[in-house]
């Protein structure tokens, strides 16, 4: 995806011979190499399941309290809470710095200390702590870290929802998780499936695309009761009353009652 080859991804680190040896499972990895070749990727030297680095349970419990300020438009606790989250991970790690660079940013653009062109510039930049943006643009299979595609939809968020830079990006983060929809394993994904192609159910019904629309509002009530997920529920529930509604006013047939 990165348009590394195995010799420049090697290259100061390890031996191809051993890179391919490590893929085929045919060797123990050494944690230093595997730290310096994840690096090169710009991903976690580890298996990170928030989107933070950090092996204490009260940044995952402050991470959690920030994105409830950010939904509730607190933007003060959101600054402060940032503040206290600096001292408590570690800041080299690039794919923290991320997540701390992105969230500090929507604040800073809806209380309007930065503009639209601003915020796109700075969180591309933040994005590309870790991967270029042109790279997530380009045709082929992503593999984005959950801190990357939050930076990639809260740019879209700033963008012409009509510009083809806009469907470009929906259209790539759609294909990320069309796959696991595909074989029937949403749970692999669940919760990141729920928010990632909630926004994009959202979008298409924005956009007029009822259709589309419903048919992912259906997959996300579906997971949601599967998993007992009720967070994402009432969301695509409005969703499908307000496509209902909205063709109805367009004189566009439904059976829904």
């Amino acid at each position: 995806m990165l348009g590394l080859s195995q010799k420049e991804l090697c290259r100061g680190i390890c031996s191809e011979r051993t890179l391919q040896r490590l893929e085929a499972c045919k060797t123990s990895p050494h944690k230093a190499i595997i730290s310096d070749l994840f690096k090169r990727l710009g991903l976690p030297g580890a298996l990170v399941r928030t989107e933070l680095v950090s092996e204490e349970p009260a940044v995952r419990a402050l991470m959690e309290k920030i994105r409830e300020n950010v939904n509730d438009q607190r933007w003060e606790d959101v600054d402060r809470m940032l503040e206290q989250l600096k001292v408590m991970v570690s800041l080299d790690l690039k794919s923290n710095l991320q997540v701390v660079e992105r969230t500090a940013l929507y604040p800073k653009w809806k209380c309007r200390i930065i503009d639209a062109a601003d915020y796109r510039e700075q969180m591309k930049a933040a994005l590309e702590l870790t991967m270029p943006y042109s790279v997530f643009l380009n045709e082929g299979q992503k593999y984005l870290t959950i801190s990357e595609q939050s930076c990639i939809q809260n740019l879209m968020l700033a963008m012409d929802k009509e510009s083809p830079e806009f469907v470009t990006c929906l259209r790539h983060l759609e294909e990320i998780y069309q796959p696991y929809a595909e074989a029937e394993i949403l749970d692999a994904v669940s919760g990141r499936y729920e928010y990632i192609i909630g926004y994009a159910r959202s979008t298409w019904g924005n956009l007029g695309q009822y259709d589309k629309s419903d048919e992912y509002g259906d997959i996300i009530r579906q997971e949601c009761l599967r998993f007992h997920r009720l967070i994402y529920l009432h969301d695509s529930l409005y969703g499908r009353w307000w496509n209902h509604a909205q063709r109805k006013k367009e004189g566009i047939p439904t059976n829904m009652e």
